[in-house]
């Protein structure tokens, strides 16, 4: 996201053209900027209320607020520990 000159937000999407055509990523772009126009709106609003209904959900989601939302972001460690699988950047000893 960013500011245009004049102020409005303005989003930028940048995807995979071997996964997904323009205009599929034109929908997702318009879809997203909807939603997120009417949460901003509405924040006391359900998500599901305010998302487009295209016949389709990618995903089930449990019905939520925009400041549910954020309250679950806010409380995730952002640096979680790594998985015992993941390769360590310690460095060796001596």
């Amino acid at each position: 996201m960013e500011r245009t000159p004049d102020g409005r937000a303005r989003f930028n999407l940048i995807y995979d053209e071997e996964l997904l055509r323009e205009a599929g990523a034109r929908s997702v772009l318009d879809t997203f900027a909807r939603t997120l126009t009417g949460l901003l709106a509405r924040p006391d609003a359900l998500v599901d209320d305010l998302a487009p209904d295209a016949g389709r959900s990618p995903v089930p989601f449990a019905p939520t607020t925009l400041g549910a939302l954020f309250d679950a972001a806010a409380g995730r460690d952002p640096w979680p520990p790594p998985s015992p699988t993941a390769p360590s950047t310690a460095e060796p000893g001596p």
